[in-house]
């Protein structure tokens, strides 16, 4: 894990990546270290949340991304670890909406459902 933001929203999200799907390995300061790790095997993915994660998710006008790099030495440990931190990350951006919108007193039911299909 490498949480270059450090704010409420990126620990928040950083909390999400706990077992059962995943087994946490540790922070890493450096990308050099997190790319030691994967190509030594002592880790099978690394997530980066980059500076301003929990700033551009609280203006909301900006998108908030957030890097995942896979060893994909092992096919089937890598798409379930690509799987289930895309759908992490979509469920916590979907709730961060929702939020936002409460906020704004903007109805929900006003707005067109958008489908997402794998």
């Amino acid at each position: 894990m490498r949480d270059l933001d450090g704010t409420p929203a990126s620990r928040e999200l950083v909390s999400r990546f706990l077992p059962p799907h995943f087994r946490f390995a540790g922070d890493v300061a450096r990308p050099a270290e997190a790319l030691d790790k994967l190509d030594r095997g002592k880790a099978v993915m690394l997530v980066e949340i980059p500076e301003g994660f929990g700033e551009a998710l609280d203006e909301g006008d900006r998108e908030a991304t957030v890097q995942v790099l896979v060893d994909t030495t092992s096919a089937n440990t890598g798409y379930l670890a690509s799987s289930y931190s895309a759908r992490i990350a979509a469920r916590y951006g979907a709730e961060r909406a929702r939020a936002n919108l409460s906020r704004s007193g903007t109805a929900r039911e006003t707005l067109p459902r958008i489908e997402s299909r794998d």
